[in-house]
């Protein structure tokens, strides 16, 4: 048995497991039998991993990078990053009305806040199209159906790319990859994720969900953590927590960046954890965002997990790795200074108010802080 007849005898065994009038009984044990041979077949082949990748069953390692099916390659283009003939354009950049139009952010405006999907045509001559020949892209808010008309394309038998090229259609299972992929994507776009921070001995995470970030910053203590909690938003003006341009472009130059641009390009993919350490620094210096006191790892860990919803695993990992450096440097630190936050509330606020009124902040919330 080869890899082929492998992918299609699995795809004839996946019908039966879903088919709850088959999938009982006997039909359920023979289901078994068949799986079972068929994947010690491709273990033995050396070829298990792509089995379970035709097939829909294998692990997305990565939602956010390229890959493959059938004939085209899918990449997804995010905010912030160019596209285009010649990288022509940059997405979130809109013009409204062609080069004379007024800017928008096309990204939170019809996207949703997330990436645009690309597809290229990778059966083409690859010296005249080394990475594909490119077919078209969506939003992928529209395959995903989250627009007020259209479905998912989880619901969908086919996808044509060109009505003018046949061949550029996306069916069946290839069509279920696809779809798989984009809402791992969307799963972790929308979720927490690690980032950069500015403490010594700790570690961040940050999600963003529509135009506002959210972030949690750790930092270990002799006795249980100090933890900061705040948002930021750099598009829309009527939130809590927008950063106007200018307020932006001052805490960039404070760290040696003269631009956004310029973050982006000396941090390539990681610009985003470097701006969420850079705001979350100057909101905690300012007052706008107050640390507070949990007792133990135990207790950070429950905080973050069951309340703020960073994955389990990855908060674990993080909160063990910050503990080990805060430990294992203890004989080079010096005692730290009992700290309190009793009395600070009023300079808080006196401090916050600065900050918000650099980025017209209304600072609604401060008070429950």
């Amino acid at each position: 048995m080869d890899f082929y007849d492998a992918t299609a005898l699995m795809r004839l065994v996946q019908a039966v497991e879903n088919d709850p009038y088959v999938s009982s009984g006997a039909g359920e044990a023979l289901a078994d039998k068949v799986r079972e041979f068929i994947e010690d077949e491709a273990e033995l082949g050396g070829w298990y991993t792509e089995l379970m990748n035709a097939i829909g069953e294998g692990e997305i390692t990565d939602p956010l990078a390229d890959f493959t099916v059938g004939r085209f390659r899918v990449h997804l283009v995010q905010e912030g990053e160019r596209y285009g003939a010649g990288g022509g354009f940059v997405y979130g950049k809109a013009l409204s009305n062609g080069s004379f139009g007024i800017p928008i952010n096309d990204c939170q405006l019809y996207g949703h806040g997330l990436p645009l999907v690309e597809f290229y045509d990778v059966s083409q001559d690859p010296a005249k199209f080394p990475e594909g020949q490119f077919v078209t892209r969506y939003y992928m808010s529209t395959l995903l159906g989250m627009d007020s008309i259209g479905d998912s394309i989880g619901e969908m038998s086919a996808l044509g790319l060109d009505g003018g090229v046949p061949n550029w259609t996306i069916r069946g299972d290839d069509l279920q990859e696809v779809y798989a992929h984009l809402c791992a994507a969307r799963e972790q776009l929308e979720s927490y994720t690690e980032c950069g921070t500015y403490k010594d001995y700790g570690f961040g995470f940050h999600a963003k969900e529509g135009s506002m970030s959210s972030y949690v910053i750790g930092e270990p203590v002799e006795e249980g953590w100090w933890v900061l909690v705040g948002n930021y938003d750099l598009t829309d003006s009527d939130s809590d927590y927008y950063i106007s341009d200018d307020l932006l472009n001052e805490l960039l130059s404070r760290h040696g960046y003269p631009s956004m641009d310029a973050l982006k390009e000396s941090q390539a993919d990681m610009w985003r954890n470097e701006l969420t350490a850079i705001i979350a620094e100057a909101q905690e210096d300012s007052r706008f965002e107050v640390p507070f006191h949990l007792s133990s790892d135990e207790s950070m860990l429950r905080h973050i997990v069951k309340r703020m919803g960073v994955p389990e695993e990855a908060a674990r990992t993080a909160v063990a790795n910050a503990r080990a450096m805060y430990e294992k440097d203890a004989p080079r630190r010096e005692p730290e200074k009992v700290a309190t936050l009793k009395g600070e509330v009023d300079k808080a606020r006196r401090a916050s108010a600065k900050l918000a009124d650099n980025g017209n902040h209304s600072n609604r919330g401060q008070d429950a802080r």
